[in-house]
């Protein structure tokens, strides 16, 4: 009987497999199909393909919590307030993501999630 390797390779080249060389994320979808403007928020998607698809340049980058988005993101994850996300999410919106984490309603958060992430605490 032929090795899993073996009928996996068989299959594989026996199969007629339907590939997207350039996945299309949400942000292209939208734009191409219902002639949404994406520009305004190219900011929070650039970062939201970063940070959801792991693409950041460096494993350092990923850790050092040194961008408005990923601090941004610690609170998403880290807050223990209820319905923080749903609250937020017009702001996204509208605002830059440096405006983002200054407001009152995760500023309160971010201070404390910091350092309790500091190494250096």
């Amino acid at each position: 009987m032929p090795s899993i390797f073996a009928r996996t390779a068989a299959v594989t080249s026996s199969t007629t497999r339907i590939t997207n060389p350039a996945p299309s994320s949400l942000a292209d979808v939208t734009s191409a199909r219902f002639a949404f403007d994406v520009k305004p928020l190219a900011e929070l998607i650039h970062w939201g393909d970063i940070i959801d698809g792991a693409q950041y340049p460096t494993p350092e980058s990923a850790v050092a919590l040194a961008e408005p988005a990923t601090k941004l993101a610690l609170v998403i994850e880290a807050a223990p307030e209820e319905g923080l996300v749903s609250r937020i999410i017009p702001e996204l919106s509208e605002r830059p993501l440096e405006e983002m984490i200054q407001l009152p309603i995760i500023a309160k958060h971010l201070g404390p999630l910091l350092r309790k992430a500091s190494p250096f605490d």
